[in-house]
Formats: structure tokens, sequence, C-alpha cells
């Protein structure tokens, strides 16, 4: 047996088994944890030699702060990315009565100096800084209820803020305005096309233009995005569509300002390609089914539930927007995301490419 094997075998057989591969992992960690402090203590007494000591752990100190470091405290645990001197923490959600809650998967030292991200409407435009129980009602998922009352109740000193980043909905006073048609599909509160595909490219153009002004690319407001969609779909139960689509451009308008342009291009990439993928899905479901709903004498429901598809991929695509621009505008040094979970795949790819963006970036400053 080796040296290395050797001191591994050696810190096994002092450490309390919890399980073999956990004690392994330990052991491991130990081990490399001392060469690299002896690596380190020898590059750091040469770099004294020289007079640099100061500068490497200057430099060394600040590389701390940006270095990305993504941790999973258990197996199944939502990952933290530790980041730009800021921790996130990505909680997957599922909504119903399947859903499990999740909130105690937020470590302790989070829930302090923190905001919690949430599938809620936007709170500023209300005056307010959290939500009732009845709005809290209104999103069916255990873990985003539970973590809305915990930021609602907690001290003042836990300096524990909430944060509704669903572009999809907006406040009119009391009352809760939501686009999505899943919502909606229980009562049929909602009526698109099924005499004709509505063309899959509106809805990408469409996008297009109600990001590029929302995070600042283009001039000009978003009532005639409103105007052209309101031709296709119409909702019976009141929910204004030319509302919610005003009230996230004027949140986005807010604060996509507090961003780089590069950054404000990176969040509009990671939209409109999810946007693209929803886009190009439902059209692949329809016309691998069209041949045997047209023989059933039904393909009018599946041209009905594709335009829906395509309302709901459009609809999604604001959420995306407010979420990923909330979560990189914010500064607290913890940051909680609680949010349906096949919306943050795309996130956290978001979070980890920005940080590589900006270290290029500022190694070519250097240079």
């Amino acid at each position: 047996m080796g040296t290395y094997e050797a001191q591994i075998s050696k810190k096994l057989d002092s450490t309390p088994v919890l399980n073999g591969a956990e004690a392994y992992s330990n052991a491991l960690f130990s081990v490399n944890q001392r060469k690299e402090n002896s690596v380190h203590q020898l590059m750091q007494e040469k770099a004294n030699k020289h007079g640099v000591g100061t500068k490497i752990a200057q430099l060394q100190q600040k590389s701390d702060i940006f270095k990305p470091e993504i941790i999973q405290l258990a197996k199944g645990d939502p990952p933290i990315i530790n980041a730009q001197g800021k921790k996130h923490i990505l909680i997957g959600t599922t909504h119903g009565v399947a859903g499990k809650d999740k909130s105690d998967m937020v470590p302790e030292d989070m829930r302090q100096n923190a905001a919690v991200i949430l599938e809620y409407p936007s709170l500023a435009q209300t005056g307010r800084d959290h939500f009732s129980d009845h709005e809290i009602g209104t999103v069916s998922d255990k873990t985003q209820a539970s973590l809305a009352q915990v930021a609602r109740d907690s001290p003042a000193d836990h300096n524990l803020t909430v944060v509704g980043a669903d572009g999809r909905k907006a406040f009119e006073g009391d009352n809760i305005h939501a686009l999505s048609l899943r919502n909606k599909q229980a009562i049929y509160n909602y009526d698109v096309p099924s005499m004709a595909l509505l063309p899959k490219n509106m809805f990408h153009v469409m996008g297009e233009k109600y990001i590029d002004r929302c995070l600042g690319f283009v001039g000009g407001n978003v009532d005639f995005i409103a105007n052209k969609l309101n031709n296709y779909v119409h909702y019976y139960d009141g929910t204004g569509l030319a509302h919610v689509l005003r009230s996230t451009y004027n949140r986005m308008h807010t604060i996509s300002n507090r961003l780089p342009k590069d950054r404000r291009l990176s969040i509009k990439r990671k939209v409109m390609a999810k946007l693209d993928s929803d886009l190009d899905s439902a059209l692949m479901d329809y016309q691998s089914q069209k041949k045997g709903y047209k023989e059933g004498n039904i393909l009018a429901s599946l041209i009905e539930a594709t335009n829906t598809d395509f309302f709901n991929a459009l609809n999604d695509s604001l959420a995306n927007l407010l979420l990923y621009t909330e979560v990189l505008v914010n500064s607290s040094p913890n940051i909680i995301v609680a949010y349906g979970a096949e919306h943050l795949a795309a996130l956290q790819q978001l979070l980890n490419e920005t940080w590589a963006v900006r270290r290029r970036k500022r190694k070519k400053r250097k240079r």
C-alpha cells in the first residue's frame, strides 16, 4: 500500500463510521487538506522571501470572494451556489397535494439576512412587504407557502424579506391576475382558437419584443403586444392580460437598470432558449399526434390544446424573465429561491455562466 493510501487507511481506523462511503470521503478530504495546506505553506514561504507575500494574500482573499462553489449538503438536497460573496439555494418545488414541504432544507445560517424569492406576484406596487394568508393560499405549494409564512412572521432583526417573482401574475388592489392557462383548465376559464394552428414563430417574436423592452434594449411600451395576444385568447374570469404585461414590464424596467448589459443579455438568451424549446416541443407533439386526431375527426381539439401550449410557453417566459432578474439584482448575502422545479435548471446555469463571464472580463482587463 502506497503512502497516500496508507494515510487514508490510518485515518479511517480512527474515524467513527456512519457508513463506508462517508467515512472514506471524510478521510480523503482530511488527507487532501493536509497536502493542500503543506503546498500553500511552502508557496507562502517562497513568496515572503521575495517580498510578495502580502500581495498574494490579498489576491487570494479577493479570489475567494468570487470563487464559485456548488454545495450539496446531502443526497437529494437542493444545491447551494456560493459565488460573488452570496449564497443561493435553489429549491425546486412541486405544486398540489403531492408536493412535499422542503422548507426545512434551508440551512439555519441562511435564514437571516436573506431574501426569499417565490412564485408569487411582485409586491412592488402594493406598498407591502409580505403576503396575506389568503394570498399565500393562491399558490398550492407547501414549500413556498411555508417560506412565505416564515418570512412574514420572522423577527425584524432576522432581516428576512420576501420577493414575489412570477411575471405571469400581478396585483390589482386586493385581486391577483394570473395568466397561466393551466390554473384555469379545471373550470375552463379561457378560450383559444381551435380552427387553425397558430404560427409558432408569432410567439417567439412577441416574446422577444416583450423581453427586449423589459430589459431596456428597445424603447416603447408593451400595450401593442397585449393587443396582439388578446386577438387569440380570452379570459372569462376577468384576468387582464394587458394589466399583467404592463405590471411585469414596470417592475422589470425598474430593476433591470441595475444590471450591466452583459448580464441582461445573458438573461435574454436563457429566457429565449427556454421559450423556443417549449414551443418546439409543443409543435413536435402536435405533428406526432395529428394523423390519429384527424382520423378520429377530432383534430380541432388537438389544435386547441397545442395553441394553449404555445400560450403557456409564452407565459412561462414571463415567469422566467422576472425570476432570473430578481435573483441577479438581489444584494442579500443569502438568497433562498423556492420555485417550480422546471424553472430552476436554467437559473442555475445562468448563475454559473454569469460568474464565468465576469471572471473572464476581469482577467482580460488585467492584461
